[in-house]
């Protein structure tokens, strides 16, 4: 178990944070006061940084309104 918790912590890379400017950006532009969600923004910004995904976007659910 010890082998493989080191394999999995070897395998864990920093994050880069060069994408930060545009995923606050991002977040800006969002239809919604700037800042207004608080630390649920610095999460998302934090989740965009750690997956290095920029522009991510949910699919709708199937059957749901708009």
């Amino acid at each position: 178990m010890n082998r493989k918790l080191n394999e999995v912590l070897a395998g864990i890379k920093p994050v880069d944070e060069s994408h930060g400017p545009a995923i606050q950006a991002r977040l800006d532009n969002l239809t919604k006061p700037l800042g207004s969600l608080g630390c649920l923004e610095e999460l998302a910004k934090r989740y965009c940084l750690i997956t290095a995904r920029t522009g991510q976007r949910f699919k709708v659910k199937q059957g749901a309104e708009r």
